[in-house]
């Protein structure tokens, strides 16, 4: 498969890319940091309180430590891209993507990540950077944990109600920030038809069908040039219309990735 992944991408005239949950920051790992322990102890004995800090210290652990499998695997995927016409789906809210050496203007996240915060309610469809609130929060947490059922949230400044972080897990969620990337994106794909096309689906189960997993197939089904390549550990199936076409692996896409080539 390394062969045919390394031939598909030299002669393709635009390379598509889908990122799923397999390159996911693990975030259970931060339950085993000294500096989080307590917090989150006071947090799990009052649960229906306190729940709206855990995202704030997700964002916290997201931007202080590092998961070298998955950053490896984006600097060999770097790798393989060099000089290469591509675009990124991913499916991920960590952000981690976007700290690698992948061209940021070749990137969008539909699910949003924690840059921005929105009115629970979605009031008005603003969005408000997230790094202020953010720090706030976490400096009264780490100040005070033994009183930690004492801080606020942040509220909206037009309606009151609670400050969210901008991406799929908010209850109402403002899809404004990704917008124009995905426009970019949807003109990018206008010129894949008829061309020589290689999509590589790393990782990408079902959690979001119709943000990678579906449409991919269809772009792989509709265009006669198209190379298809699926790796995921379990879900790596493909479909019968691709059965010809594309090549699936049953692995994780991260290790697969890090296993297979050399950067």
């Amino acid at each position: 498969m390394k062969t045919r992944i390394e031939e598909a991408i030299a002669k393709a005239d635009l390379v598509l890319i889908g990122i799923g949950e397999e390159f996911a920051c693990d975030v259970q790992k931060m339950k085993r940091k000294s500096e989080y322990t307590e917090i989150i102890s006071r947090i799990e004995n009052k649960k229906e309180e306190l729940n709206w800090i855990l995202p704030f210290l997700v964002k916290d652990y997201l931007e202080k430590y590092q998961d070298e499998c998955v950053e490896e695997a984006y600097e060999i995927l770097h790798s393989l891209l060099q000089g290469k016409n591509y675009f990124i789906v991913t499916e991920n809210i960590d952000g981690k993507i976007f700290k690698s050496s992948l061209d940021k203007e070749r990137i969008v996240a539909p699910c949003g990540n924690y840059t921005y915060m929105q009115c629970e309610e979605n009031c008005c469809h603003e969005l408000l950077s997230a790094e202020q609130y953010a720090a706030e929060t976490i400096a009264s947490c780490k100040i005070s944990a033994e009183h930690i059922d004492q801080i606020k949230p942040p509220v909206c400044p037009r309606c009151g109600e609670r400050l969210v972080f901008n991406n799929v897990q908010a209850p109402s969620y403002e899809e404004a920030a990704y917008l124009p990337m995905w426009d970019k994106y949807m003109k990018w794909l206008q010129g894949t038809l008829n061309r020589n096309l290689c999509i590589l689906e790393l990782g990408v189960g079902f959690r979001y069908p119709t943000i990678i997993r579906w449409p991919f197939e269809k772009i792989g089904f509709l265009n006669q040039k198209a190379d298809f390549f699926r790796v995921h550990h379990s879900l790596y199936q493909l479909s019968e219309e691709l059965k010809g076409k594309g090549i699936s692996k049953e692995e994780n896409a991260v290790d697969f990735l890090r296993n297979t080539f050399v950067q």
